[in-house]
């Protein structure tokens, strides 16, 4: 009886230490590697990294190739990622850290890529589709869901179709050619006023922000990505505490759950000495 304890006990504690121990980690960004491809047939050599721009959305990292960049590989962490033919060139590459993920974008046409216990995986490709909204009608349509409160709308695509023009009847206030740049949500503030704030949420993260006063034009304001300010202060105070302790390969999440883990095993180790002790 007391064997059968003293291992219903021991699977205990090792069951508490795996769950603790077993979320993943998310990407690193440090461990991606852009290659362009030289087309013929030679080694490719990895992107000068000051011709690539580079923007931290927080959960995911963009990069932006200028066309004369034709993108041949992908490695992250020395693994292949994917190699690609002359029949697919990227403009954008997404780096999805929590996710484990990594998108190419070409056009209309996105790539996925998703990490596994078997590695890296293509996980398919869509055909990004576009539609025009008009956000003087004020009724859900086929494709488009309109909601108001307190004075508040949103406008929300309801096919597999983003929005790659927001208008008011003829006057165009966003328009784009770029796929990463569709709009997947839309919200005009001061629906009944004069004043209004219209704001346009892209594929890509970043927001848009049009303002118009007195019913005037609108006129577009600082680009802003979102929970940028709720979050910014929380992103800085992570980021300090891993310098200041070494933990570059962990977040502060998973630091708390190891903290958490170690307590919880000390406790059960108690309960395991007093049991054998009877």
């Amino acid at each position: 009886m007391e064997a059968y304890k003293l291992l219903l006990a021991s699977v205990v504690i090792l069951g508490v230490q795996k769950t603790l121990c077993s979320e993943e980690s998310p990407l690193d960004e440090n461990k991606l590697k852009i290659f362009s491809s030289t087309g013929s047939g030679e080694t490719n050599s990895e992107v000068d990294h000051s011709k690539i721009q580079v923007k931290n959305h927080g959960e995911a990292v963009e990069y932006r190739f200028p066309k004369e960049v034709a993108v041949g590989e992908v490695k992250y962490d020395d693994v292949q990622v994917c190699e690609l033919d002359s029949s697919f060139n990227p403009n954008a590459l997404y780096l999805m850290l929590k996710r484990r993920a990594i998108v190419l974008v070409s056009g209309d046409i996105w790539r996925f890529y998703i990490k596994n216990e078997n590695g890296w995986q293509f996980d398919g490709q869509k055909t990004m589709e576009s539609m025009e909204l008009d956000i003087g009608n004020n009724e859900t349509t086929g494709d488009v869901s309109y909601s108001v409160s307190d004075g508040t709308a949103l406008f929300r695509p309801l096919s597999d179709k983003f929005f790659r023009t927001v208008k008011q009847g003829s006057d165009t206030i966003f328009e784009t050619e770029d796929s990463i740049e569709y709009a997947r949500k839309v919200t005009l503030e001061g629906v009944n006023s004069h004043d209004q704030t219209l704001l346009v949420e892209l594929l890509c993260g970043e927001i848009k922000t049009f303002i118009r006063q007195d019913g005037g034009s609108w006129e577009l304001q600082e680009d802003k990505k979102p929970s940028e300010e709720k979050d910014s202060k929380l992103r800085g105070g992570c980021l300090k505490f891993k310098k200041t302790t070494g933990f570059l390969d962990f977040d502060i999440i998973t630091i708390v759950l190891i903290i958490a883990g170690g307590i919880l095993l000390l406790v059960l180790l108690g309960v395991l000495i007093r049991i054998c002790l009877k």
